[in-house]
This record gives C-alpha cells, sequence and structure tokens, in this order.
C-alpha cells in the first residue's frame, strides 16, 4: 500500500495521539531553566508532545502564545558529523577532531514519523493565538 493510500489512517492515529495527549495531564518532563517569572520563557527536557498538553491542561493556555517556532527531525536517516581543525605555527600537520554533531534517524516507519508529527502540530494549533504564528 502506497503512502498516499495510508494517509487517512495516518490522520486517524494522529489525531488519537492528540486527542489522548490531551486528556493525560501526567508530567513527563523536567523543567531545568526558567527565565523571567513563571510565565516567561522556558527551557524543558522531555517529550514536547507531554509539554503541551501539560501547558494546556494544566496551565490553561489554549490560544494563548504568539509564536511557536519548531525544528524537528527532517527523516533523513542520516548521522551529521562535525569536523574540527586543529591549527598549530610549529606543527605543520595535525589530526582532526571527528564528532557525530546530531543524528536524524528515527528508529520506526516514515508513516510512525508522520503521526509522530501530526499529533504534535495538533497540540501547536491549539496553544496558538489567533494572531500568533
Amino acid at each position: 500500500m502506497s503512502l498516499i493510500e495510508r494517509l487517512p489512517a495516518i490522520v486517524r492515529q494522529s489525531r488519537e495521539e492528540y486527542e489522548n495527549a490531551r486528556a493525560n495531564s501526567s508530567v513527563r518532563f523536567l523543567l531545568t531553566e526558567q527565565i523571567g517569572g513563571p510565565s516567561q520563557n522556558q527551557l524543558v527536557l522531555g517529550d514536547n508532545a507531554a509539554y503541551m498538553a501539560w501547558l494546556l491542561n494544566e496551565k490553561q493556555m489554549e490560544g494563548k502564545i504568539d509564536l511557536i517556532y519548531i525544528d524537528p527531525p527532517f527523516f533523513t536517516q542520516n548521522k551529521f558529523n562535525s569536523e574540527i581543525k586543529l591549527r598549530s605555527k610549529r606543527v605543520r600537520t595535525l589530526a582532526a577532531i571527528k564528532t557525530t554533531a546530531y543524528s536524524d534517524q528515527f528508529n520506526r516507519s516514515l508513516p510512525d514519523y508522520l503521526v509522530m508529527l501530526a499529533s504534535r502540530l495538533y497540540l501547536m494549533r491549539d496553544l496558538l493565538a489567533d494572531s500568533g504564528s
């Protein structure tokens, strides 16, 4: 079955995950840093769906956020590397330090990825103000 043929099921499953997140207010994240007052900027570690559901269910933030920026994985299934070349005036050739910059690997299927992304977009829609971006 093609991905296009699977889209109705993907949308249905996304909606179910969204509704489950809205119905479940259990906390599965860690507030690691807060800048300003309690309603100011926050840095959170954990599942963003759990955090968004908490904002909606516990903090009544529906329609109150002016800007949401997301940088989701792009499902490239690649690891991206970084290389730092060392320089020295005394030594002509130095080794480079190579490390993984980040991994864009999603360990499940493309339909699972689309469900994960769409369910979070539903939550973001609920949080975003009518005049928001």
